[in-house]
């Protein structure tokens, strides 16, 4: 097909294709639409390339999905675990580690009568 193609186009808009990751594909849609590959080569340099980056923005989309889909991997590794947390604050007991009790007698009478104290 780009055989057969005799549009000729700038040797500055030639290398920005052949310098293309997709550059087949730009290749094949100017050999392909004659019309579009003649306004190409009527155009000035600056807009010819920049018509180019188009069709490569084109093209890069259309390859984007099969890309994506091929690298991304599901990981097997178990779900992360929830650590461990300090609690809700103070406990309702005032008691130090020699077993001593620090607070208001009502205090400790409430917590007598709940049992958390002996």
């Amino acid at each position: 097909m780009v055989a057969s193609s005799n549009v000729q186009v700038r040797d500055e808009v030639r290398d920005a294709i052949l310098e293309s990751d997709v550059g087949p594909q730009i290749l094949y849609h100017l050999a392909s639409d004659d019309d579009y590959a003649s306004k190409l080569a009527a155009m000035p340099t600056n807009k010819a390339l920049k018509e180019l980056g188009k069709l490569e923005v084109q093209f890069e989309r259309k390859e984007a999905p099969v890309e994506k889909s091929e690298t991304v991997a599901r990981s097997k590794a178990p779900a992360p675990i929830k650590p461990l947390t300090a609690g809700k604050g103070t406990s309702d007991v005032l008691i130090d580690g020699n077993g001593a009790f620090h607070g208001t007698y009502a205090q400790w009478k409430a917590a007598r009568q709940a049992k958390r104290i002996r």
